[in-house]
C-alpha cells in the first residue's frame, strides 16, 4: 500500500450478513420498520477505516386495484458504538410511483450503497435499516428478499 504506515501488524478483516429469506416490511396497510441486515461487532482502533457496501431486493405487490402504486422509503446506513443509539450515516431515499394496469402488480427495486467510515476506537455494529419516509399508496406488501452487508476493516 502506498504511503501506508501500518505497522507490521496491518491487517484486513472481513464481515458479512447475507439472507435469502422473505422478511416483510409492509402489510396490513402497515409499515413495519426494522433492520434487514446487521454485521457482527467489530472492534477498532483510531486510524482504522471500515469500507461497507450493502445491496437489498424489494419485492412491492399489489393486487385488485387499478390506482397508481407508490411507495416512500428509507435505506440507512447505520453505525452503533458501544452499545449506544444508532446513528445514520447515510440515507438513500427511494421514493417511487407505478402503475398497476394489469391489477396484480409486482415490481421489485435494488438499493445498494458504498460507504467508508472512519470511526474512532470502539465496538461498532452496522445495520442496514429500512422505514416507511412517507405514505405508501396502494400498497399491499413489500418484502426484503435477497439481500448482504459486506465490511472490510483496514487495520493502520
Amino acid at each position: 500500500m502506498t504511503n501506508c504506515k501500518c505497522k507490521d501488524d496491518k491487517t484486513v478483516d472481513s464481515f458479512k450478513d447475507q439472507s435469502l429469506m422473505d422478511l416483510n416490511l409492509f402489510s396490513n396497510n402497515m409499515f413495519i420498520p426494522q433492520a434487514v441486515l446487521t454485521l457482527p461487532p467489530i472492534f477498532t482502533k483510531k486510524g482504522n477505516n471500515i469500507h461497507l457496501n450493502s445491496i437489498v431486493t424489494l419485492e412491492i405487490a399489489a393486487d385488485g386495484s387499478s390506482e397508481p402504486i407508490s411507495i416512500d422509503i428509507d435505506y440507512i446506513l447505520q453505525r452503533i458504538t458501544n452499545n449506544g443509539i444508532p446513528m445514520n450515516l447515510a440515507t438513500i431515499r427511494l421514493q417511487r410511483e407505478f402503475t398497476n394496469e394489469s391489477n396484480n402488480l409486482i415490481n421489485t427495486i435494488t438499493p445498494n450503497l458504498t460507504w467508508v467510515d472512519y470511526p474512532d476506537t470502539g465496538i461498532h455494529t452496522y445495520r442496514i435499516f429500512i422505514q416507511e419516509a412517507g405514505p405508501c399508496a396502494n400498497v399491499d406488501t413489500i418484502c426484503a428478499q435477497t439481500r448482504a452487508l459486506n465490511a472490510l476493516v483496514i487495520k493502520h
